[in-house]
């Protein structure tokens, strides 16, 4: 095969990349096209015919691209209307608002969406905006706790934080579980909230207060992980996902809830991150719970699919709802990266403390 023939061939398989081919997999990456011996002889040829390449748009394309072009008109939609109704809700002027702290599962632009909250919100252009990138599904109890960390150290302080999640659809593999599981399920949300201290009465009229924040780390496992590779947003879910989870919990939230001694599980209000119906069933079997403690995470799970933010149906059962012991626990799972929980007590407001527990991968994916 000539020269002229490889370039052609290798053309070919970018053009193919996210695709599903004739095997059943799909194409993911550049490197798997480049790491055949038979490139090393052609590297200058292809430096050579990029220009002309280029010219017959073959290799440049200056158009928008559809997932671009949904995801640039569609983020800021959907996270204005969380952000209004937060706003809303807490009855101030827009621009008390000192901090705005934005996070999204996919938006790797600059600028990016906190630059379009502040435009059309017209929150204050001295705002001290802080984003967040393609963090999993412990991103709403991370933000929350750096939020409190802001507020503590400002007294004056009132953050608005915002997440965002949305998934984008690629080539599917009946061979590649990870992604088959994680497409099927996985949905958009945005979510709001605003943290501040000493609040404003009568005017402000806050539901929780947090309290602590704590962060728990491990090594020695196989986590899944989430990448952006040429063809978009990959997800990997391993199948011992579940026992990895579960096997791991009663200690991360046990760390948590220390200062309260001993106590007994079924006793608190549950809102857990909807991570799947299987990881949902072992922490269940783990941890001896009743069947209703997570009743409202399922429903989440079956109305809107798989949400890093979607709270609303929790903190509308807590409205409803005091507890016996009057604490609440909200938990976020990482897909086996992060387990991150969040204590709510009942008091003059709801106390919260925070805690992450982080599973990393021992050995790089392949």
């Amino acid at each position: 095969m000539n020269v002229e023939e490889e370039v052609g061939r290798l053309q070919e398989e970018i053009k193919r990349l996210g695709q599903v081919q004739d095997d059943g997999s799909y194409q993911v990456t550049f490197g798997v096209l480049f790491n055949d011996d038979r490139c090393a002889n052609i590297f200058e040829a292809l430096v050579g015919t990029l220009r002309a390449a280029k010219k017959r748009k073959i290799v440049a394309y200056d158009g928008e691209l559809l997932l671009q072009g949904v995801h640039d008109s569609y983020v800021p939609k959907l996270c204005i209307e969380a952000v209004a109704k937060a706003i809303e809700e807490w009855g101030e002027s827009n621009l008390k608002i000192t901090h705005l702290m934005t996070c999204s599962t996919l938006e790797l632009l600059t600028p990016g969406i906190d630059c379009e909250i502040t435009k059309l919100l017209k929150l204050n252009p001295s705002v001290q905006c802080s984003r967040f990138h393609v963090l999993g599904c412990h991103s709403g109890p991370q933000l929350l706790r750096l939020a409190m960390d802001i507020a503590r150290c400002n007294k004056h302080a009132r953050i608005l934080w915002s997440k965002i999640n949305i998934f984008n659809l690629c080539g599917l593999s009946q061979d590649d579980l990870g992604s088959l599981v994680g497409q099927s399920f996985f949905a958009d949300g945005a979510a709001a909230v605003i943290v501040g201290a000493d609040p404003n009465a009568p005017i402000e009229r806050p539901l929780f207060q947090l309290t602590h924040g704590f962060q728990m780390s491990k090594f020695d496992a196989r986590g899944p992980a989430c990448e952006i590779l040429e063809m978009g947003q990959t997800i990997c879910l391993p199948m011992e996902l579940p026992c990895l989870v579960s096997k791991n919990i009663e200690d991360c939230l046990g760390q948590a809830m220390t200062h309260l001694g001993t106590i007994d599980w079924n006793s608190l209000l549950w809102i857990a991150h909807n991570a799947g119906p299987k990881v949902l069933d072992q922490i269940e079997v783990e941890l001896g719970l009743e069947s209703e403690k997570l009743e409202v995470t399922r429903h989440v799970l079956s109305e809107y699919g798989h949400v890093y933010g979607g709270m609303r149906e929790g903190r509308e059962r807590w409205r409803s709802v005091k507890p016996p012991l009057e604490e609440g626990l909200n938990g976020g799972l990482c897909l086996g990266l992060v387990q991150a929980s969040i204590l709510r007590q009942w008091c003059a407001s709801m106390n919260i403390i925070i805690l992450s527990f982080i599973i990393w991968p021992s050995l790089p994916r392949k």
